[in-house]
């Protein structure tokens, strides 16, 4: 059992993937716009 964890855990890729990011038209009152939304909708997270 425990070899087989290890060639599991040996199988994973170990590069990081990042996402890519672009800026949101607007600046710092979209993104204030866009978490107000967010927040009346999905309140308790």
């Amino acid at each position: 059992m425990e070899r087989q964890f290890a060639e599991a855990v040996a199988a994973l890729p170990d590069e990081e993937n990042h996402t890519p990011t672009r800026p949101l038209t607007g600046g710092r009152a979209a993104w204030d716009a866009l978490a107000a939304r967010l927040m009346f909708e999905c309140p308790r997270d």
